[in-house]
């Protein structure tokens, strides 16, 4: 295979892999969505129970200053009636009956004081709580309006990101397609079929580094060097983690997961913002743009494979002979 013919075959595969790559990353994304979205309705929080006040005395900072008022009153006559039963000597007649006649007298003043506080407090309590219980009726029907529209709001989302995610598995199932239909020419060593060896070979081609894949100068063996070395990373997880770190080394595979990056980001904002101003199901027409450049992008290389590309020979069929046969 010509260079040229070689260049053009791995910016495909390339190309192919991206798109592979940017497409579970939108799946992802768009899984995470569903979940959130089917516990929208979760975020709507149901009012408790209204308060219910009750008529009590002991709640009252009147009865208790007036109980201690008494309690004190009580305490001093205690201690005259005391005082003066040493001095007239009849403990019967000087203490223990006025005792009596003084505790019950603070009783009686006592109930009076609770019977009254009862009888003005109760009509005010009476109102509050009719109160409570109209402003709870109130917030129960808002919450029950809020949960109806937040359900179908849940509902319309649910099915737009529903949509979305068939269209991302109809693209990712035709893209690997297309992407196997391109290795099944064998142009490439199986070992090295996957998205960072491709954008290594991509560059090393690109930027002049070699001519062709085999060989000992050729991008197979500058690829296994450079891996040896650490001089590149050959883990995509990895890549992804310190993806500012490789812009030097592997540059193209920094662009295209940049790339990649950007794209799903500028669509996953673009259905935040419909979500957030959803009305009725919005179409996001980044993504829809995305899938027809993509969809449009696989038919064409299929196309091209099957019509000969990259200048590979064919069988009397019309069938491209791999470039290993």
């Amino acid at each position: 295979m010509e260079k040229t013919e070689l260049k053009k075959y791995l910016s495909d595969v390339l190309s192919r892999e991206q798109t592979l790559f940017t497409a579970n990353r939108l799946k992802e994304d768009i899984q995470n969505r569903l979940k959130s979205v089917s516990s929208m309705h979760e975020s709507v929080k149901k009012p408790d129970n209204p308060i219910t006040l009750a008529v009590n005395p002991d709640d009252s900072n009147g009865i208790k200053y007036f109980s201690v008022t008494i309690a004190v009153l009580m305490a001093i006559g205690f201690v005259v009636l005391w005082v003066r039963s040493i001095f007239v000597g009849n403990t019967q007649e000087s203490f223990v009956k006025p005792l009596f006649i003084m505790f019950g007298i603070g009783m009686g003043i006592l109930l009076i004081a609770c019977i009254l506080y009862y009888l003005y407090s109760k009509p005010k309590v009476n109102a509050a709580n009719r109160r409570f219980a109209e402003q709870h009726e109130t917030e129960i029907k808002d919450y029950e309006k809020n949960l109806l529209n937040v359900k179908a709001e849940q509902k319309l989302l649910t099915a737009d990101l529903g949509d979305k995610l068939s269209n991302i598995d109809k693209l990712i199932i035709e893209t690997q397609s297309a992407l196997d239909a391109l290795y099944t020419l064998d142009v490439i060593f199986p070992k090295y079929r996957y998205f960072v060896a491709v954008a290594s070979f991509c560059e090393y081609i690109a930027s002049g580094r070699c001519d062709s894949l085999e060989g000992h100068e050729g991008a197979y063996n500058i690829y296994e060097n450079e891996l040896r070395q650490n001089v590149i990373i050959g883990q995509l997880n990895a890549v992804i983690e310190g993806l500012q770190q490789i812009r030097d080394a592997q540059y193209m595979l920094y662009e295209a997961i940049s790339e990649s990056n950007r794209i799903v980001q500028g669509i996953s904002n673009e259905m935040q913002g419909l979500r957030n101003s959803i009305s009725a199901v919005e179409k996001s027409s980044a993504m829809t743009a995305y899938f027809a450049k993509e969809t449009a992008n696989n038919s064409r290389l299929l196309v091209e494979i099957n019509r000969g590309a990259y200048g590979l020979l064919h069988d009397k069929t019309g069938k491209p002979i791999s470039y290993t046969d």
